[in-house]
């Protein structure tokens, strides 16, 4: 996760590194509270997808298991998207010291 952070404050302006750490924690925190709907949604339809057994309280392991395969199944796809998306990002240099300390000398970063 940090890599992420590495890259979007190296993408902006010193002035809005704050802005892009907030935004890169808020879209983290987002993603995760999505994605744990979109993955327990399937999961739930899956273990009880026999009305029979589930108007009885009863759950059985290999509908656990199936459910649990079917997610995944799913993130594996999902994160093989982001393997190529990660890939596909352009890659930009880190960035140095700023222009104020490197005009100052070296001087001015000893003292």
């Amino acid at each position: 996760m940090q890599m992420s952070s590495t890259i979007a404050q190296n993408a902006v302006e010193l002035r809005d590194i704050g802005s892009a750490s907030a935004a890169t924690n808020l879209f983290r925190n987002l993603g995760g509270s999505i994605g744990i709907a979109i993955f327990a949604s399937p999961f739930t339809g899956t273990v009880t997808a026999r009305p029979t057994q589930t108007a009885r309280g009863l759950i059985s392991i290999h509908d656990v298991a199936h459910a649990t395969h079917l997610i995944f199944l799913t993130g594996a796809c999902i994160g093989t998207a982001a393997l190529i998306a990660s890939v596909l990002i352009e890659e930009a240099p880190l960035r140095g010291k700023s222009a104020a300390a490197a005009s100052a000398g070296p001087d001015a970063q000893t003292a």
